[in-house]
């Protein structure tokens, strides 16, 4: 199989259980600590892969500049 559609499945099963878990979890939490659950979990993810792969996180070389364009 070719990494791209396995990407693609995976991507889509991480979707679906996003939404299960949600409909799951709704009664019991509040909509802001099932937010940043999420946040917090994919976060903590994305960190693990960056060193795994040993990688610095990327900032962009004119970042300065970025923020200030948004103004």
């Amino acid at each position: 199989m070719k990494k791209g559609i396995l990407l693609l499945v995976l991507a889509t099963f991480l979707w679906a259980g996003n939404y299960i878990c949600g409909r799951f979890l709704a009664p019991a939490l509040p909509a802001t600590l099932l937010n940043t659950i999420r946040w917090a979990i994919s976060t903590v993810l994305l960190w693990g892969l960056l060193v795994f792969n040993k990688q610095n996180i990327p900032i962009f070389p004119i970042g300065k500049n970025f923020l200030f364009r948004g103004f």
